[in-house]
């Protein structure tokens, strides 16, 4: 049973995503734009690459500034569901806008809006969901911001939920018809409702839309069940040279 459970989650581990559909990604070390976004920026804005531990691509701005990619509704119709992902980090300096880092999926009638705030003067440092009756917290205990996480999005057409997640765990459920109604079809993320004068910057390792549910383990737990998986193995392999010793 202890052999069955771990190369179960060694294989869930590696292929989580084997029924997923990819509409768009692109990882920290390459251009968004090179993969189909779109940069809309105000004030004064910059970004690029760089690497603090992850490859990553940043976003800073004195104002709002954002990636957008603007795709067809059916993309998000699709029977499966679909996931939108984002692995990121917001630094804490200066942090002193409405919402840092704002992580959106549109699908033609409502908006799924996340919030990774640094804190500000009204709102703690944290993870907040946008619902119709305002900004309610996710991140209970408290998530540190300024670190990688992956946040998910992640739509269930059966039940017609969305599902918010960090580092693979599921934080809250609720009916889509809770979030705020919209025409658009599209993905967005970036320092969304900035409008101070202090820069801010938002750190992206990865940011993808795929059909699916699926729910991405922290890469670290990955790592735990490969190294498992390869334990496993190296143990099968020693004990069958060392029953053909023996015999």
């Amino acid at each position: 049973m202890r052999k069955l459970m771990v190369v179960s989650l060694f294989v869930f581990a590696i292929g989580y995503c084997a029924n997923a559909s990819m509409i768009i990604e692109s990882s920290g070390s390459d251009n968004p734009a090179d993969a189909g976004f779109v940069f809309s920026g105000n004030g004064t804005f910059s970004n690029g690459s760089g690497n603090d531990g992850e490859d990553y691509w940043y976003v800073r701005s004195t104002r709002a500034a954002y990636y957008l990619y603007t795709t067809a509704a059916s993309n998000f119709q699709d029977p499966t569901g679909w996931t939108a992902t984002w692995r990121t980090k917001t630094l804490l300096e200066n942090s002193i806008a409405e919402t840092d880092n704002f992580l959106c999926a549109r699908d033609g009638a409502y908006r799924f809006d996340m919030s990774i705030c640094g804190g500000t003067a009204t709102r703690e440092a944290g993870v907040y969901v946008l619902l119709k009756t305002g900004y309610v917290r996710l991140d209970v205990p408290a998530v540190n911001v300024a670190d990688y996480h992956t946040y998910q999005i992640v739509y269930n057409p059966d039940t017609a939920n969305v599902s918010y997640c960090i580092d693979g765990d599921i934080l809250a459920t609720y009916a889509k018809t809770s979030m705020y109604a919209t025409t658009l079809s599209e993905m967005r993320w970036g320092d969304q409702y900035s409008t101070t004068t202090a820069a801010h910057e938002n750190r992206y390792a990865l940011i993808s839309l795929e059909t699916g549910q699926n729910i991405v383990p922290e890469p670290a737990s990955i790592a735990l069940l490969a190294l498992g998986g390869l334990l496993l193995r190296n143990r099968k392999s020693k004990c069958f040279v060392f029953n053909k010793l023996v015999r």
